[in-house]
């Protein structure tokens, strides 16, 4: 998904700073996607979301 099209379905505003932060998610969610945290994850099963989620919940 582009960060043209995230903008658009999330009614963002499109400017430096919110095309930056998607950006950013978006390098942060591709890399934990190709981990092997996640696989070993993705193959065990179920798991719980916290596990899943690549953003630390603060």
């Amino acid at each position: 998904m582009t960060t043209e099209e995230i903008l658009q379905i999330g009614k963002v505003e499109r400017n430096d700073e919110n095309i930056a932060i998607i950006e950013r998610f978006k390098e942060q969610i591709s890399s934990w996607l190709k981990s092997d945290k996640f696989q070993q994850i993705a193959e065990g099963g179920a798991a719980a979301p916290m596990q899943l989620c690549p953003i630390r919940h603060y």
